[in-house]
């Protein structure tokens, strides 16, 4: 099986030949009163958990794959669990020594991949999720398959000294925000610590173990959000920590509002897992700030997300390619 690897923005930006077409000017209003995080720099956050995904017409009916830590070895006996779209698992089976495993004659429908192993991994979905609302939907039929490749996260043993530091202020950057109630959830949702921001914004959590975390936060007047501008721990980005790094986020508290649209490609067709960024832009339309992480394409080539209040400029690129491509406007 093929591996495809996610090219870097900053990469397909620097390239000349452009693939596909997906611009939007957006005035996004202050819809309701909630924070935007804004990470001014983020050590050791983890990238998109999927390698590889894609529909496959030669074995319909079927969901196959290859799972494997991020040294790239395979993740031998790892459990793999289909789960069906009433979120019962339908069928199970264990990574073989290859980390290769399948699952054929399905019936048609939507389906679940969720990751189990020993103590030494974290329990993820596919892709890189960790509850089962938020993972991939992998739709199945007489005529489609689906082959993926995927990551999971090995735990690195005996570090308890990490740190995740978080500073909160307004907008302009100048003005600290105090009192932001600041909520810390690992991996398995469940929340580790609940501490305030200090007289300077900043709040610190320590004595961490090696893991992933996310943060989510409420200050006076505005609505709780979690990273990156997610309602709730189950639906947010995750902070990877090992043995050896810790995080710092700066966080932007401000209004926000909803922008949605579809990425095609040239010849009409939706882009599947494009990564859609979004910038802010000052009166005269000209780039002003990066505003968050931006969002993917579903199987669509649908997105949705929340941005900074204000106009905002989307641009598209594609999440895998074996050859150099440039991101639209």
């Amino acid at each position: 099986m093929s591996q495809k690897s996610p090219t870097p923005l900053r990469s397909l930006i620097k390239t000349a030949v452009a693939i596909i077409g997906a611009s939007a000017m957006l005035l996004v209003g202050g819809v309701s009163a909630q924070g935007v995080s804004a990470p001014q720099k983020a050590v050791s956050s983890a990238p998109p958990v999927a390698r590889g995904m894609y529909s496959n017409e030669q074995i319909p009916n079927t969901i196959e794959g290859n799972v494997q830590d991020w040294d790239g070895d395979p993740a031998v006996d790892m459990f793999v669990h289909l789960v069906d779209g009433q979120g019962s698992v339908y069928r199970s089976a264990q990574a073989d020594a290859q980390g290769n495993f399948s699952f054929s004659e399905l019936p048609a429908g939507d389906y679940k991949l969720r990751f189990v192993g020993d103590e030494n991994y974290e329990t993820q979905w596919f892709d890189g999720k960790f509850s089962q609302s938020s993972a991939r939907v992998l739709t199945v039929s007489d005529s489609v398959g689906w082959s993926v490749d995927a990551n999971v996260r090995k735990i690195s043993g005996g570090a308890e000294d990490l740190e995740i530091r978080a500073n909160f202020h307004e907008p302009d950057g100048d003005i600290v925000v105090a009192d932001v109630e600041v909520y810390l959830f690992n991996a398995n949702l469940e929340e580790v610590e609940n501490l305030q921001s200090d007289e300077d914004g900043n709040v610190l959590f320590e004595g961490l173990k090696a893991g992933s975390y996310t943060l989510c936060y409420q200050a006076d007047g505005f609505d709780y959000v979690c990273l990156d501008t997610a309602t709730d721990a189950e639906s947010a980005k995750f902070i990877w920590l090992d043995e050896f790094e810790s995080a710092d986020y700066n966080f932007s508290i401000r209004n926000y509002g909803t922008v949605s649209g579809l990425v095609t490609g040239a010849n009409g067709s939706p882009m599947v897992d494009a990564q859609v960024f979004f910038y802010l832009t000052d009166r005269f339309g000209q780039l002003a700030m990066w505003d968050g992480f931006g969002t993917t394409t579903d199987q669509n080539g649908f997105y949705e997300t929340r941005v900074g209040e204000g106009s905002v400029k989307a641009v598209a690129a594609p999440a895998y390619s074996d050859s150099p491509l440039v991101p639209q406007w």
